[in-house]
C-alpha cells in the first residue's frame, strides 16, 4: 500500500503541474495511472481534470509543487498543502489567501490536507511522519503534533481523514 501510496501523490503532483503548465496530454497520463490504482475519487484528481480543462483559474502563493487540496465543507474555503512545508487556506469566491500560510511540519513536505465535517478543522500530514491539527479560522496548529508513524518515517503521512461526525 505505501508504494501505491506514494505513486498516487506522485502521479497526482505531476497532472497537477501539467495543467498548471497547460499540458493536458501529460495530466491524461498521470490520471490514468491514478485511476488504475483505483484513487480516482480524490478530490486533487477532479482538481487536475478541471485545470486541464482551464474550467478554473490556478491559484498561485506555495513556493513549490502542491501535493493536496480539500475544500471546506461549505465550499467556500480551499485548503492546499505543498512540497514548500506550508498549508495556504484560500477564499473560493476571490482566489486569495485567506490567511499568511500555516506552519508547523518542520521544513517537510504537506502531503495531504481534509476538514473536518463542520469545516472548522484542518488535518494535515507530512514528510516528517506527523499529523497536525489546525483552527481553521485562527490558522492557529490545535495542540502537539500527532506522532507514532516512525516506522514509516522515511515516506511520512499520505492520507488524513476525519469520521463522518467529526469526532476523530
Amino acid at each position: 500500500a505505501r508504494a501505491e501510496d506514494f505513486l498516487t501523490v506522485f502521479s497526482v503532483g505531476k497532472a497537477l503541474n501539467a495543467a498548471r503548465e497547460g499540458d493536458p496530454s501529460t495530466v491524461r497520463t498521470q490520471l490514468a495511472i491514478v485511476e488504475e490504482l483505483g484513487r480516482g475519487d480524490r478530490f486533487d484528481v477532479g482538481l487536475a481534470r478541471a485545470m486541464a480543462d482551464q474550467s478554473i483559474t490556478s491559484l498561485r502563493g506555495h513556493q513549490s509543487n502542491v501535493n493536496s487540496v480539500a475544500f471546506s465543507p461549505d465550499g467556500s474555503v480551499l485548503a492546499s498543502g505543498s512540497y514548500d512545508a506550508t498549508i495556504r487556506l484560500w477564499d473560493v469566491s476571490t482566489g486569495q489567501p485567506i490567511s499568511e500560510p500555516l506552519r508547523g511540519h518542520v521544513g517537510q513536505p504537506v502531503y495531504t490536507v481534509a476538514f473536518s465535517p463542520d469545516g472548522s478543522v484542518l488535518a494535515s500530514g507530512a514528510e516528517d511522519a506527523t499529523i497536525r491539527l489546525w483552527d481553521v479560522s485562527t490558522g492557529q496548529p490545535i495542540g502537539e503534533p500527532l506522532r507514532g508513524h516512525v516506522e514509516h518515517l522515511e515516506f511520512g503521512v499520505f492520507d488524513v481523514a476525519f469520521s463522518p461526525d467529526g469526532s476523530m
